[in-house]
């Protein structure tokens, strides 16, 4: 199926029945107010790439947040088969997925972008009730015990 075929399909249900790729093979929608999901045509892939910001990089600590992401991308089971990575120009962490369209249905599609959806919301949900990271851990005091004949600097 032509991706603006599944796009108008899905505009229909959210009141946009005009919603179809522009000049550029893209197109943003936003669901709730606030979740900004972009549709981008690949016609070399045959693919609709569908991406969404999740949240912005700390400046310090982000191992921790790194280990998250990994985790929840293990075989896609906290993704509903979406994946998250760090776009490293923007400094901010992005949920993306690939959906082929030859052969799927528009209400295959539509299923498909709600759990986009559903994994946005729960993602940015749990990114935005992270604890601030730690400060970085300090250097040793220059008052500690060093070897005899050493210096601590």
């Amino acid at each position: 199926m032509h991706p603006d075929t599944l796009l108008s399909e899905l505009g229909t249900l959210a009141g946009l029945p005009e919603l179809k790729l522009n000049e550029q093979g893209c197109t943003r929608l936003v669901f709730d107010g606030s979740l900004a999901v972009n549709f981008e045509w690949n016609d070399s892939l045959g693919q609709l790439l569908v991406y969404a910001p999740v949240g912005r990089l700390p400046a310090e600590g982000k191992e921790p947040l790194y280990r998250l992401l990994l985790e929840g991308n293990l075989f896609g089971l906290e993704t509903a088969g979406a994946t998250l990575s760090v776009d490293p120009l923007e400094n901010e962490i992005v949920l993306h997925r690939a959906i082929e369209v030859e052969g799927i249905t528009a209400t295959a599609f539509q299923a498909l972008v709600g759990a986009f959806v559903d994994t946005l919301e729960n993602w940015t949900a749990r990114l935005a009730e992270l604890p601030a990271p730690d400060p970085k851990p300090r250097e040793e005091s220059s008052t500690s015990q060093a070897p005899a004949g050493m210096f601590r600097v």
